[in-house]
């Protein structure tokens, strides 16, 4: 028997690199992100963070979260 996907078996993601630089420049807005969570109906699955590889900014919590 072919079991189904579900949703509720995942934990989504989404890590906005670059949280460094001035907001006015980020290429991902939160509005973005938003949008996408909409879209893809993942309004409460969904984990985002505002992160940075330079400076380490929002990567632990964004691991945190996920554990």
């Amino acid at each position: 028997m072919q079991q189904k996907n579900n949703m509720d078996h995942f934990i989504i993601a989404l890590a906005g690199n670059k949280s460094d630089i001035p907001k006015s420049e980020w290429q991902i807005t939160d509005d973005m992100m938003s949008d996408l969570k909409t879209k893809l109906n993942l309004n409460d699955a969904l984990i985002e963070e505002h992160t940075s590889a330079r400076t380490g900014e929002g990567v632990k919590e964004l691991f945190l979260n996920i554990a």
